[in-house]
């Protein structure tokens, strides 16, 4: 048998040529697949992969495109045709290069960076956040004239071990006290240590799988993104700021003036500085998620129900982040003015028992049992107020990114609840005898906690609202696939 490509005589019963190894039958293997192959096949018959290609011509010689003619010169001497028309046209300097842009690929990898960045700075924020005191050099005189310790500086650890060595401090430093007394100063920090413990394990455990949902999906191993994740963890961020500032929240605002001379000094808590850090960059890249989201939708977005959905969910993130901003704020204000004083001072609901505890009068310990009762409910009614204003939010981002209806109307009813229990406590608690009695009634207030009510109600409307515009889209766009197959089913008879 002769080699077709070095005509060596090999045996009869030779598979592939001993001189050249080129198989004597002609056939080759799909690259693809392994099929073997006839030799005048261009197509693997198995998988389809394209297997053969044009054979390279030796230096000078030119196959012609129209009687595809091995010829040597400038023309084809069947046709006539020109060689430089038979070559591949070269691309110049000034063609430009066609860039292949994926736009659906590039989106799903800007949005689950930013999904992760997002989880990464919730994350390590959540480790610096806490509260400082701002104010002047009279700062310390003023805290110390409203019962406060030293709070020039507390994070989520001060309640892991601090706090109640300042008490067990405070209480060896007293002589006699009760048991109410030290119950007074153990709640609060109780609340705090529930309080920092949950935000750290929530937030860790989210940041965690947000990533492994980001990496499985940027690796093509799962079709289910990260976004609902990396949104739950920067919202449990916020809500644990939240929550852990309602505990600790004060304001004081003292204007003195005479004869002589006139001061002002204004002290109140705010966010350190990782804090507002960790709320901005979050609240940066949170945007480029959203926004990678939205752009993934497309035309979706001009559809009605996407249109609703957006509104919607939009007009609900503003309602909710007012009740956000109140809970944050001290829920009780006391206004006193005297002779050349006026002053403001705004205290979350355990600041003012303390001071009253040590009084040994039974009288005093009935009103601050009451009064300890009322805050330890309005409290507890702040941070599950705080829980549910955060789900609520997140579901209402779901309204906007997502095609599908997110309910939110049980959270809803649930925030308003809580929000009519708060504010009922916190009248109770404004009304006790002891307070009332430090100020006149006419002088105490609790503004904040009814703008949160307020809010909460309008959310509530909102859902209801919301949900039954969406049944009514549901029940119109159905009715028209009824009319529209029923039309194709009367042009087909």
């Amino acid at each position: 048998m002769i080699c077709k490509k070095c005509n060596t005589e090999n045996p009869d019963n030779a598979v592939f040529c001993f001189a050249c190894g080129q198989r004597l039958d002609g056939k080759h293997t799909c690259p693809k697949c392994g099929n073997l192959i006839p030799e005048d096949f261009v197509f693997c018959p198995q998988c389809g992969t394209k297997v053969k290609t044009e054979p390279t011509l030796p230096e000078g010689q030119h196959k012609c495109v129209k009687c595809e003619t091995v010829f040597e010169g400038n023309f084809c001497p069947k046709c006539g045709t020109r060689a430089q028309e038979n070559a591949s046209p070269q691309p110049t300097s000034r063609e430009k290069v066609k860039i292949d842009f994926n736009l659906p690929k590039f989106l799903n990898y800007f949005g689950h960076g930013a999904a992760l960045f997002v989880a990464l700075l919730s994350f390590i924020f959540v480790f610096l956040a806490g509260l400082k005191l701002t104010g002047d050099d009279l700062t310390n005189a003023i805290i110390g004239s409203l019962g406060f310790t030293d709070m020039t500086k507390i994070d989520l650890y001060y309640y892991f071990g601090q706090a109640y060595e300042d008490i067990r401090a405070t209480l060896s430093a007293a002589e006699q006290y009760s048991g109410l007394y030290e119950t007074s100063l153990y709640l609060p920090v109780i609340f705090g240590t529930i309080v920092s413990a949950a935000m750290i394990v929530t937030v860790t455990v989210l940041f965690i799988l947000t990533v492994i949902r980001c990496v499985n999906k940027l690796l093509g191993k799962t079709e289910k993104t990260g976004y609902k994740l990396a949104t739950a963890t920067f919202f449990a961020f916020l809500g644990g700021l939240i929550a852990f500032s309602s505990l600790s929240c004060a304001y004081a605002r003292i204007v003195y003036s005479s004869s002589t001379m006139a001061t002002s000094v204004t002290v109140k808590t705010a966010y350190n500085g990782a804090s507002i850090a960790g709320i901005v960059l979050g609240s940066i890249f949170f945007a480029f998620m959203i926004a990678a989201m939205l752009i993934q939708r497309g035309k979706e977005l001009i559809k009605v129900k996407s249109i609703v959905n957006l509104s919607a969910g939009a007009l609900g993130i503003i309602f909710l982040a007012i009740v956000a901003g109140m809970l944050a704020a001290p829920p009780a204000a006391v206004s006193n003015a005297e002779s050349g004083q006026l002053a403001t001072i705004k205290l979350n609901f355990f600041s003012f028992i303390s001071s009253f505890s040590l009084n040994d009068s039974s009288a005093d310990q009935d009103m601050l049992g009451k009064l300890l009762s009322y805050a330890s409910v309005a409290q507890f009614a702040i941070i599950a107020l705080t829980v549910t204003t955060i789900i609520s939010m997140a579901l209402r981002f779901r309204n906007i990114t997502e095609k599908r209806f997110a309910a939110s109307l049980a959270l809803s009813i649930a925030n308003t609840v809580l929000a009519i229990v708060l504010l009922v406590f916190s009248l109770l608690y404004i009304s006790n005898e002891l307070v009332t009695a430090t100020v006149a009634p006419a002088e105490i207030g609790v503004a904040p906690v009814i703008v949160a009510l307020i809010f909460a109600v309008l959310d509530l409307v909102l859902s209801v609202a919301h949900k039954i515009l969406d049944r009514a889209i549901v029940v119109s766009d159905a009715q028209d696939t009824a009319d529209t197959s029923s039309a194709a089913e009367q042009v087909q008879e």
